[in-house]
């Protein structure tokens, strides 16, 4: 998956984004269709930059309450955007695990910690998950849709396309090949833009459920999303259920490693 890395390289040299649903933003069942400027307005709600020493890219925000009933906020992302150092150097999952990035919300710079991550390696599952200690801002929390999309379904994109320091860019697209196989790992294909900053933003549905992360721009219009069902079985395989299901209980003590 090298040249799957080479490739999502142009997409985190600004910043990805953040992306989540929750039925806070309207009383719509969540099975209903929703119009554009609905999804737009929950992409928007949980917009943030993932900022490290090399790069920036984006993630989707969470949220889950402890056993001591406080908030605790997290990301999920896409691994390459942290590993990545540049086009020949990349850090090793074990280098990243404690690994401390920034994750800039509306303006607000939240110190954040790597303490779960993938390999963007032959065969890897691209993500990775950080944890927002100190984070006191007022975000959203991902819903993700472990399905299969259908082929020429829609799917919704935002993020900081052009780098950290330009503004977000709202792109609309469809899937056009479901699981495709690339060097021993599972994308979706999408008929969507993508540009330097995209990596880790979230694709939604026109349910306002997160279906993927983006992870690589296969040409001037066609790109690869991490799928979530993909995120999710990496993450019970490791243990962090309570991670993509707030069903799940959260653990106790400090979040395992």
């Amino acid at each position: 998956m090298k040249s799957i890395a080479c490739l999502a390289f142009i997409l985190f040299v600004g910043i990805a984004l953040t992306i989540t649903f929750s039925g806070r933003h309207t009383g719509i069942p969540s099975t209903l269709p929703l119009i554009q400027s609905e999804i737009l307005g929950i992409m928007k709600s949980d917009f943030g930059y993932v900022l490290t020493k090399h790069a920036a890219g984006s993630c989707v925000l969470f949220t889950r309450i402890d056993s001591k009933g406080n908030v605790r906020h997290f990301a999920w992302t896409c691994a390459h955007v942290i590993l990545v150092v540049d086009e020949t150097t990349e850090l090793t999952p074990q280098d990243a695990l404690n690994l401390i990035v920034t994750v800039n919300i509306n303006g607000s710079r939240c110190p954040a910690r790597v303490i779960a991550i993938g390999s963007d390696a032959t065969g890897g599952t691209d993500v990775a998950l950080l944890e927002l200690p100190n984070c006191t801002a007022t975000t959203g929390s991902v819903v993700f849709d472990g399905s299969r999309p259908e082929v020429g379904s829609p799917v919704f994109n935002y993020g900081a396309a052009w780098g950290r320091f330009s503004p977000p860019s709202y792109f609309v697209g469809c899937i056009s090949a479901a699981s495709v196989r690339l060097e021993g790992s599972t994308f979706d294909q999408m008929e969507c833009p993508a540009a330097p900053g995209s990596s880790g933003s979230g694709i939604f549905n026109q349910n306002g459920k997160c279906e993927g992360l983006m992870v690589a721009l296969m040409s001037s219009s066609v790109s690869l999303e991490v799928p979530s069902r993909c995120l999710i079985q990496w993450a019970r395989k490791n243990h962090l259920e309570w991670a993509v299901d707030p069903s799940f209980p959260f653990p106790k003590g400090n979040v395992p490693l």
